[in-house]
């Protein structure tokens, strides 16, 4: 039976969400502050209003829905919800989706022109028109129009004029701490589960495919999002400046120590291997570059702890995986010579703000020492 005027719907009884709740409620702007909003922001939209008395930023998280271009919100507690009255008191607010933020007049929706449109979508929204029946706010629009008094659907028009700065991933940095433990564990997942699978070879291609795409690539794209992650190779400061001739000299060495200890080994090997060499170890030097020195000192660029020091320990521990699929003859050397080239990359990463000068050594690098085991994993499935 549909609810009287007189007698409020469930909806309408339910308690303003205080402590635990309202803790919960707020989960959604913890995961845009983490840079995450990309996962949720097609169910949940960040609204930035004023404070009617502090002035101040106020974030609210809610479901909205879209429906033929306008998107709705509805206030489940009616006028006395905290979001809806600060818009009462300064309608121009800031609204972030999937999409991005923007600058919106709030509107509640008043003329019954627009309500059948909100009832239209309503009822077409399995969710909301579940919500709206059960509540008892009519069956049909001429029901529906009837008790427009007792609920508040709120559109959003575009506007051209500055409204509050929108929330921030600046929680963004937490992802780039725990990314080490997650990389080694799920990459040695990887490695161990294609070693019983596949030849050795094509496990260990496989497992630095993982590595590249996911960690070195996509993981930071997605924490520093589209821009960031393109100036990963800018300088922010020129490697051969006079300020930098620190980091200018320890570049110059470690390329110089790199021809001393590979150099002659380099110019007797075989064609193939030098073919196959080139493009591999400029693939891992650019992309492990973009991930243990470009994503941290962008991250950290005033903490040389967790810009050089941290990183150069996960990128160390890191090579330990790889040996699951083809152990090298001295593992412990080639884990403490990457800590200490981790260190020298690192320091010339963090004061030139950028990956770019350490990936082209580290590439060199890599071609010179033919690649490690990536090339000759190479030949030796094509059969050279």
């Amino acid at each position: 039976m549909e609810a009287s005027l007189a007698e409020k719907s469930w909806v309408e009884k339910l308690p303003y969400p205080a402590g635990l709740m309202k803790w919960l409620y707020k989960t959604p702007i913890l995961l845009y502050r983490l840079g995450l909003g990309f996962l949720v922001g097609r169910l949940f939209l960040i609204l930035t209003t004023v404070g009617r008395k502090s002035g101040q930023p106020r974030r609210t998280a809610i479901e909205f829905h879209e429906y033929m271009g306008r998107r709705y919100v509805f206030s489940a507690w009616g006028a006395k919800a905290d979001w809806y009255r600060n818009i009462e008191a300064n309608p121009c607010i800031t609204i972030q989706t999937w999409r991005g933020s923007e600058s919106v007049l709030a509107r509640r929706i008043t003329s019954d022109v627009e309500l059948a449109q909100a009832f239209a979508f309503a009822m077409s929204n399995p969710s909301m028109r579940m919500v709206m029946q059960s509540a008892g706010f009519g069956q049909t629009l001429e029901q529906f129009l009837a008790q427009k008094e007792r609920f508040i659907f709120v559109t959003f028009d575009p506007i051209d004029q500055p409204t509050s700065e929108p929330l921030r991933a600046d929680l963004a940095w937490a992802w780039s701490l725990l990314l080490p433990l997650a990389l080694i564990a799920s990459t040695g997942i990887v490695f161990r589960v294609s070693s019983h699978w596949l030849a050795k070879e094509a496990a260990y291609l496989l497992g630095f495919a993982f590595y590249w795409l996911f960690w070195c690539l996509l993981a930071p794209r997605l924490i520093l999002g589209k821009p960031g992650f393109s100036s990963l190779l800018v300088d922010r400061t020129p490697l051969f400046g006079r300020r930098n001739w620190p980091a200018a000299l320890l570049w110059l060495v470690v390329i110089v120590v790199t021809v001393f200890m590979y150099g002659q080994g380099f110019v007797r090997a075989p064609l193939s291997l030098i073919l196959a060499a080139i493009p591999l170890a400029t693939a891992n030097g650019f992309c492990e570059e973009i991930l243990w020195r470009g994503l941290y000192v962008r991250m950290f660029p005033n903490n040389p702890w967790l810009g050089i020091v941290y990183p150069s320990v996960g990128f160390a521990l890191w090579h330990f995986v790889p040996q699951m699929a083809l152990p090298d003859e001295n593992t412990v050397a080639f884990i403490v010579s990457t800590l200490f080239l981790g260190l020298a990359y690192g320091f010339i990463a963090y004061r030139t703000g950028s990956a770019k000068w350490t990936a082209i050594s580290h590439s060199l690098s890599g071609i010179l020492a033919l690649s490690g085991f990536l090339a000759p994993s190479v030949l030796a499935l094509i059969g050279k």
